[in-house]
């Protein structure tokens, strides 16, 4: 996998890349810039920075959801280019780096939201989770994916308020008592729409002994609160 990625940054250096978004051909130079969409079209991704307060957490979150980010999203979670992880992860970094309010160096563990296990196995990798171990490289932080999963079928929570989607969620997260118990907690997420799904996983870890406070760090929101 890290193989694969590190050949389509060296090919794409001399191979025009055909944008996703706009179809132009461009030459994506840098190693770091996306093979996926050009500059003009991601200069339309809109940095957003929003904070949500509740009692037992906090949740960050950087990027407005509009039409481009939803569109990223789907070619990342449903197209097969696993890939994508380190330009959402190389995203997600910078907001963490700016946001005075948090450091990882305080967080003793970086945990990814879980993916019902169907969906990921259809899906074929863990998406919010290869997102999380590019952070955890660069914050040489730890991180785990068996920490917190999913025990019970879940309806999809598109189209459900706050209240809905807590209900859906209750009981849904089983949690490794042994990996969360005394540590302090950061999760990583894709979207925060209401944030019923990070706080039940939040309110699971901390049941579990996780420390107070959890926090949640999220690329985009689409407040429906």
């Amino acid at each position: 996998m890290w193989l694969s990625g590190l050949f389509t940054e060296v090919l794409n250096a001399f191979v025009p890349c055909r944008c996703h978004f706009c179809a132009r051909s461009y030459l994506a130079r840098q190693a770091k810039e996306p093979w996926f969409i050009c500059p003009d079209c991601l200069g339309n991704l809109r940095y957003a920075p929003d904070k949500i307060e509740l009692k037992t957490m906090s949740i960050f979150s950087f990027y407005d959801y509009n039409r481009l980010a939803s569109r990223l999203l789907r070619l990342y979670k449903y197209s097969g280019h696993y890939q994508m992880a380190s330009f959402f992860a190389r995203l997600l970094i910078s907001g963490i780096e700016q946001n005075k309010d948090i450091s990882l160096a305080d967080q003793n563990l970086i945990i990814p939201i879980p993916s019902p296990p169907k969906r990921q196995q259809q899906r074929g990798y863990n998406h919010v989770g290869l997102i999380a171990r590019e952070i955890s490289r660069h914050f040489h932080a730890p991180y785990s994916l068996s920490a917190i999963s999913v025990k019970k079928t879940v309806r999809q929570q598109a189209g459900l308020n706050y209240s809905q989607r807590l209900q859906n969620l209750s009981c849904a997260f089983a949690v490794n008592n042994s990996i969360v118990s005394g540590r302090r907690v950061i999760l990583i997420d894709d979207v925060v729409t209401t944030g019923a799904t990070v706080t039940e996983a939040a309110r699971a870890l901390m049941a579990a002994g996780a420390q107070e406070e959890v926090k949640a760090v999220a690329l985009f929101h689409s407040r429906q609160l």
